[in-house]
């Protein structure tokens, strides 16, 4: 057990070839002893610069010290561009996620927008390939006061061997950002990790 911020290996998804985001070492602490209960919390900082790395992840404890009180903690941390020895082999991750103008099915077969957008959100891990097909995966889905879920299922993806959300939202207010998060489970099984997205304003 342990947490951290992975990355993603593909150039394809940063397209950078001065700084090559795609070579950089992702970084996971394993803790040691008893930390007691806590959580780990995931910040964006704002940035108006693409060169500012702002997105950490710490863990915060449940019953916070009294001022002046010392805590110690014990860990190990880890650099690797080895992600998948990271990766627990029963918790998929997301190995894509894209975006579209939403629509609907008419019955000429002919899509038509419906003010709707549409997210393709692919999961993919070592456990997940060993699961049949016609296993009932499905997705714990939520989103903001800022928008609405029209639909959301969940399919086999035969190439990857895993699952594929399909998500469709409506936004309220285009002028506010939208934020949404996605999880697949089997039963009462958590399947995966969660896929947390957040739309921007004026997108």
């Amino acid at each position: 057990q342990g947490f951290g911020l992975l990355q993603r290996r593909e150039f394809s998804r940063f397209e950078d070839l001065d700084d090559r985001y795609d070579l950089r070492p992702s970084a996971w602490i394993t803790p040691k002893g008893d930390w007691g209960k806590g959580k780990v919390e995931l910040v964006e900082i704002p940035t108006n610069d693409e060169t500012n790395d702002n997105i950490v992840a710490y863990w915060t404890p449940d019953q916070l010290p009294e001022p002046g009180k010392e805590m110690n903690f014990k860990y190990t941390l880890t650099f690797s561009r080895d992600e998948d020895k990271l990766h627990a082999p029963d918790n998929a991750w997301v190995l894509q996620t894209r975006r579209s103008t939403g629509d609907v099915k008419q019955s000429n077969l002919i899509r038509q927008p419906d003010g709707t957008i549409a997210f393709v959100v692919d999961f993919v891990g070592a456990d997940m390939k060993k699961l049949p097909p016609d296993t009932p995966v499905a997705a714990q889905t939520s989103i903001g006061d800022n928008g609405e879920i029209v639909d959301s299922n969940v399919r086999y993806n035969p190439v990857t061997k895993g699952w594929r959300l399909m998500l469709r939202v409506k936004v309220k207010d285009a002028k506010k950002t939208t934020e949404m998060r996605a999880a697949l489970v089997n039963a009462d099984q958590t399947l995966s990790e969660t896929w947390s997205y957040q739309l921007p304003a004026n997108e």
